[in-house]
């Protein structure tokens, strides 16, 4: 739907005819350029175009900027882009918002009570373990170390430290699937 050029507001249009002019010369070139760059909106090429005026009318000396034309192009742009940045920015808070509220589900007394059992078979397989993959394993999963300081700490080489860490989960792992 095409909607009628709005006026500027009387109290920025009777700023000067300067304004007036200005506005009468470069509103529709206004509108159509935001239009071929930005689309039918939102927001709508009229708004922006208004509110590019309003801008410009309340700049200190605004007849006295050399092109106009130019500083009212690049404000409506500025506020396109101004525009999309916020609602992109609604957006994505908004999805965030859904994916907590999907995830925030109250764990059941049996989903805590198998998890608990859960860690209670891992602590004991992980003492299970032998001395040096049990060191090498708590290091690396429980403290965060990397393999090399890792393999500094126990005197033994990196590939060494590697080789242990992995021995350790792969007997965890093959342990946990098999019920006691």
């Amino acid at each position: 739907m095409k909607r009628e050029p709005v006026p500027m507001t009387s109290q920025a249009a009777g700023k000067s005819p300067f304004l007036d002019e200005l506005y009468r010369l470069h509103q529709g070139e206004l509108c159509a350029y935001v239009r071929r760059k930005f689309g039918n909106g939102p927001p709508e090429p009229e708004d922006v175009v208004q509110a590019a005026f309003l801008r410009f009318a309340a700049t200190p000396n605004c007849s006295e900027i050399p092109n106009p034309a130019a500083y009212l192009k690049l404000t409506a742009r500025n506020l396109v882009i101004d525009a999309h940045r916020r609602d992109g920015t609604a957006r994505v808070a908004a999805r965030h918002v859904r994916i907590v509220e999907e995830n925030n589900h109250d764990s059941s007394a049996e989903d805590v009570l198998s998890s608990k059992q859960e860690l209670e078979r891992l602590a004991v397989i992980v003492a299970e373990l032998k001395p040096k993959e049990r060191v090498a394993f708590l290091l690396h999963r429980i403290d965060g170390l990397g393999y090399a300081e890792i393999a500094r700490r126990m005197r033994i080489s990196e590939s060494g430290a590697r080789l242990l860490v992995n021995k350790a989960l792969e007997t965890c792992v093959a342990r946990m699937g098999k019920p006691r």
